[in-house]
């Protein structure tokens, strides 16, 4: 007992409440609320204790069933009774309070909870910690490359792929100029078609170099 009291007395109110609290998730209760169950459960005992010594009384007491002032007086000497038991009652509690938190309510220091075995386990100091989100930190960059690069690939391609899509009509559509050149018997309508587009390519240039620059 004096050395639990002692061992409290060196913790800091930090440290203390923390405890306190890790208690509670512990036992899934804590010192004070099971106390007041308790106690409450001893002032409703010793009242109905009382209330039946005062019935027992009242009914022994032969040939005064109708002096009212005799049933008063003891149920007077019954509530003085009850209210020193009370006082006995609350002192003892505070007793049982402090036999509970520093004995039976207690969480040893190699009892640990679920979540917090692996932390026992793996110890990890406040510089693993930080090395470890600075890692993180890399890794979560790197990622947003790769997806920023794969999402430019992926607008390449589909560029790509209309180009080759529009290439593939421009042969298709000259192959039906050249087969309609072949069937209809005009002469040269492929190379005039070409000389044609040769033209609008050099006309299209000079006007770029006669531009003027805004």
């Amino acid at each position: 007992m004096a050395e639990s009291s002692d061992q409290v007395s060196v913790l800091s109110p930090e440290m203390a409440k923390s405890l306190q609290l890790y208690e509670a998730q512990f036992f899934g209760f804590t010192t004070q609320s099971s106390m007041h169950r308790i106690h409450n459960a001893f002032q409703d005992c010793l009242y109905e204790v009382m209330m039946a010594v005062e019935t027992v009384i009242l009914k022994n007491i032969g040939g005064f069933e109708d002096d009212n002032s005799l049933a008063n007086r003891v149920r007077e000497c019954t509530q003085k009774f009850l209210i020193f038991l009370q006082g006995r009652v609350d002192l003892i509690s505070n007793r049982i309070e402090c036999i509970l938190k520093d004995s039976v309510f207690k969480v040893p220091p190699n009892v640990l909870l679920p979540e917090d075995a692996s932390h026992a386990k793996y110890p990890c100091g406040k510089e693993n910690i930080a090395k470890i989100e600075d890692e993180l930190a890399k890794l979560q960059q790197r990622y947003q490359a790769e997806l920023y690069t794969k999402q430019a690939l992926l607008a390449e391609m589909e560029q790509q792929s209309l180009i080759l899509a529009m290439q593939e009509e421009m042969i298709n559509w000259i192959k039906e100029l050249r087969s309609a050149d072949l069937e209809g018997g005009i002469v040269g309508l492929y190379e005039r078609l070409y000389s044609v587009m040769q033209t609008i390519s050099h006309l299209s240039k000079d006007l770029q170099k006669c531009a003027v620059p805004p």
